[in-house]
């Protein structure tokens, strides 16, 4: 997640960022996906040396896995932009509901597994470990300035949680008990993140609305903000949405997904909880430029209401 540029100097360096590393222990994949390969985000820094980054395309292909070329080096890179958004929304979600705490994580992480997403919110960030998560909050808030506010208090609920010994990682329960299937939410980590619950004040009544829906839209949404800035086209991140952090395979991406349900729909579907508080109104903001990305997918459409 840190930038190349502050890491060395000249055209040494290409960025090489796995996905999955095994695949039977996955940070965000629990288990191989049947026709879902496993990728390699590639991150040439300004000054790379366009036959280093071919040569870490190849590397990529002999390791077995799918090179995703993005265009800039920029904080947090792609995957990880979209993975923050994923996981922040689903805790913005979580901490917002008008259920108890620890009833409203289960609720989320078994929503987003009905959606579609390949594992749930919670287990993806107990699988990549509660103090890997905090770092990468720090980059991340800085890399989604909409939402950094609510990053910066996750970011800070995290490093207090790994200070009292709940890890996460494999085998370790943190946010979720093991055996994190049951998508039990452990009473050691609510107890840390009733903070956040008690000034969201129950904002949100997951009866009314689809979590699943609206975090989906919301990394739709952040898609659309790394292609505004140039980091990637938009079959990228497509691509990346898919392999790095489990966006339901079916949608065929992020973009996709929004393209499909209309842009109209996904703003609509994000506003209905953005206006419930000021944490929130940061993490699912849409910006206008997805009309036009969903639309230029498909030159010859429209894009849906």
């Amino acid at each position: 997640s840190i930038p190349l540029h502050e890491l060395a100097e000249g055209g040494r360096i290409v960025g090489f960022h796995c996905f999955h590393p095994e695949r039977n222990r996955t940070p965000v994949v629990e288990i191989p996906v049947p026709g879902l390969p496993l990728g390699a985000e590639i991150v040439p820094a300004q000054s790379s040396n366009p036959d280093h980054v071919s040569c870490a395309a190849s590397l990529a292909l002999r390791l077995g896995k799918t090179p995703v070329l993005v265009r800039g080096d920029a904080k947090a890179f792609v995957a990880n932009r979209l993975l923050a958004t994923y996981l922040v929304a689903s805790t913005a979600l979580a901490c917002a509901s008008t259920l108890p705490l620890a009833e409203a994580i289960t609720r989320v992480e078994r929503s987003c597994s009905a959606f579609g997403f390949v594992v749930g919110p919670f287990t993806a960030l107990d699988r990549v470990g509660l103090a890997t998560a905090s770092k990468v909050a720090t980059l991340a808030a800085q890399a989604l300035p909409h939402a950094s506010t609510f990053t910066k208090e996750i970011e800070h609920v995290l490093t207090d949680i790994y200070a009292h010994g709940i890890r996460g990682g494999h085998k370790n329960p943190g946010i979720l008990l093991c055996p994190r299937r049951a998508a039990r939410a452990n009473p050691r980590a609510v107890d840390h993140l009733q903070r956040l619950a008690d000034a969201l004040g129950g904002a949100v009544d997951p009866l009314r609305v689809d979590q699943g829906y609206i975090i989906a839209s919301a990394i739709a949404a952040e898609a659309a903000r790394c292609v505004d800035a140039g980091l990637c086209p938009q079959e990228a991140c497509d691509v990346l949405s898919v392999l790095a952090v489990g966006f339901p395979p079916f949608w065929g991406g992020a973009l996709a997904f929004a393209r499909g349900e209309g842009p109209g729909n996904v703003r609509s579907a994000l506003r209905t909880v953005s206006c419930k508080h000021s944490w929130l109104k940061g993490v699912f903001a849409c910006p206008a430029s997805i009309a036009r990305h969903t639309a230029a997918m498909y030159p010859d459409r429209a894009p849906a209401a």
